[in-house]
């Protein structure tokens, strides 16, 4: 019996150590924690981002672009907006390019060259270089017929007046070329001034067939500019397509004119070969 009673007492110890033994453990493993293994996600995951900053934009893989920047041209234009409204402002509403005209085609006197080149002395200075240059061409085409005398100053004066057509319409390219900006306002002014002198004025951007009519009497005058970076052809051509012309063959940027003589049709095309923004001023004789 007492051997039979020590042998349950021993049973017992063993067991209750065994409890013991494994609330240690219980103990132990409380203080030590496993990383949770991620739940998986059925369907699409979607990440949010921070709204970007001034300084870039954060993409998902966490590089941070620049944000675009103007380039300077860009920043001096618009930092000149005012004062080249108040210009081009100014030249329209007195009929600046009308008066020219009349100075090359048939009034080159000392009275109306004073009148209109006093108008462009006095009226707001554009800051823009490309308007600046412009207004000079404006301002020398209003001076030659200070000397009526001399045979050369109609076609100075209108050498001086296609200039300027050039140089306004480079702006309206450069205007569009600037974020958030559009030149077409420019543009569009510009053709209703040239087209009231009995002129055409044609834009485009990248190849184009542009149909012409001119005049079979007298010079008729092709006044480009391209702002491309590219090759800039223009060949005109007549209505069987047969070359005519080159009127311009340039391997970048351009602006420069040609004279035709007395055409045989009235009737033409403009081939233009082109990457970036063109303009042609076709000037016939009245």
């Amino acid at each position: 019996m007492r051997k039979y009673l020590t042998t349950i007492a021993f049973t017992i110890m063993i067991m209750v150590m065994i409890l013991l033994t494994g609330c240690a453990t219980d103990t132990i493993s409380i203080g030590v924690r496993d990383t949770p293994t991620p739940e998986l996600v059925d369907g699409p995951v979607r990440v949010v981002l921070a709204a970007p900053s001034a300084a870039g934009t954060l993409q998902p893989s966490g590089t941070v672009i620049p944000a675009p920047t103007l380039s300077e041209a860009c920043q001096g234009l618009l930092a000149a907006t005012d004062d080249d409204r108040a210009f081009m402002q100014a030249i329209a509403d007195n009929k600046v390019y009308a008066g020219i005209c009349s100075l090359a085609n048939n009034n080159c006197t000392i009275r109306a060259a004073t009148d209109i080149s006093q108008v462009i002395s006095t009226s707001p200075k554009p800051k823009t270089p490309l308007l600046i240059q412009a207004r000079e061409h404006l301002l020398s085409a209003s001076t030659y017929c200070l000397d009526p005398t001399n045979s050369a100053s109609r076609n100075r004066t209108r050498n001086d007046l296609d200039t300027y057509v050039g140089r306004m319409s480079r702006y309206a390219f450069l205007l569009s070329s600037c974020p958030g900006q559009s030149g077409e306002d420019v543009a569009v002014s510009l053709k209703k001034t040239v087209e009231r002198q009995g002129e055409t004025l044609f834009r485009g951007t990248g190849n184009a067939m542009q149909p012409v009519n001119v005049k079979t009497h007298g010079n008729t005058t092709f006044s480009l500019a391209y702002a491309g970076s590219s090759s800039f052809v223009v060949m005109l051509q007549d209505v069987q397509v047969r070359n005519i012309d080159l009127l311009a063959n340039s391997a970048g940027s351009y602006e420069g004119k040609r004279s035709l003589p007395p055409l045989n049709q009235s009737r033409y095309s403009l081939n233009v070969t082109a990457t970036g923004p063109w303009s042609i001023l076709v000037t016939s004789p009245e």
